[in-house]
């Protein structure tokens, strides 16, 4: 067995743009558990820490930095990457977004649709234990909770090969160091985007369209919108981080049926 190897690193300034290092969450993006899928603690619960940290690729030390770490992953990986670092496989999951790119991504959106990303590139940390965090110049320690998404931050860090079944690497977060402040960042959804995409399916009885005065009649509102038509009969398959799952095999493994009918058909 190759031994993993691991390149630690100090990155420039960058601004928090996502998650805190406080923060954590013990399930995933379907709402089942995080459990540790290899090592002496496969299958017991696990605590998942993640940031995002932006940094403005105009930054004088920045584009030294995003080729130190893709130049990381052409060493683990050389069969993908060129001389020049390009990587020729499309899903290599390097855990660096570009700020403006136009490709919709897992969720259905454009990252150079979020403002704090534009101009930037966002490299993705991740850790099963709450990282060490200093003030500037590590002149004393800090509670994790004191630094928020929004603020800039220098991250001690260190890269290796993953260990899944698609090309990757892990970033694995050891420590943040809080290096200035800026307008703090509200992770929460926008309620505004949920009402545009779902329109309501119908009227109550009495509602009118413009404010009452006490006596008035109300005023016939507009109908709602049509229901959409009925849905294709569903597949039997879907699709779960790139690979092909068939129904059955996800609901022996634990999985609920809203799990399940969460996923894209395949």
């Amino acid at each position: 067995m190759v031994e993993k190897k691991y390149y630690s690193f100090t990155s420039p300034i960058g601004r928090l743009v996502s998650g805190t290092p406080g923060s954590f969450r013990t399930t995933d993006t379907l709402g089942a558990p995080l459990i540790y899928k290899t090592g002496p603690k496969k299958g017991e619960p696990k605590k998942d820490f993640s940031i995002g940290v932006a940094y403005r690729k105009d930054q004088a030390d920045v584009p030294a930095f995003i080729r130190e770490l893709t130049g990381y992953a052409a060493k683990e990986w050389p069969n993908i990457f060129d001389a020049d670092l390009k990587c020729s496989y499309d899903s290599f999951a390097s855990k660096i977004t570009d700020g403006d790119s136009t490709k919709m991504n897992k969720k259905q959106r454009r990252p150079c649709d979020n403002p704090d990303w534009r101009g930037c590139w966002i490299v993705w940390y991740s850790s099963d234990r709450e990282p060490e965090c200093v003030s500037k110049r590590a002149k004393s320690r800090l509670n994790a909770n004191e630094i928020k998404t929004g603020y800039y931050v220098r991250v001690k860090a260190s890269t290796s090969r993953n260990t899944g079944d698609t090309p990757g690497m892990y970033m694995n977060l050891e420590g943040v160091e809080l290096f200035g402040y800026g307008p703090e960042i509200s992770n929460r959804p926008d309620p505004t985007e949920a009402f545009r995409e779902k329109e309501a399916e119908a009227i109550p009885e009495g509602m009118s369209d413009v404010p009452l005065e006490a006596g008035d009649v109300p005023v016939k509102p507009r109908e709602a919108t049509p229901a959409p038509p009925p849905a294709p009969p569903a597949s039997d398959k879907v699709s779960y981080q790139g690979v092909v799952y068939a129904k059955e095999e996800l609901r022996k493994r634990g999985w609920s049926e809203a799990q399940i009918s969460s996923l894209p058909m395949a």
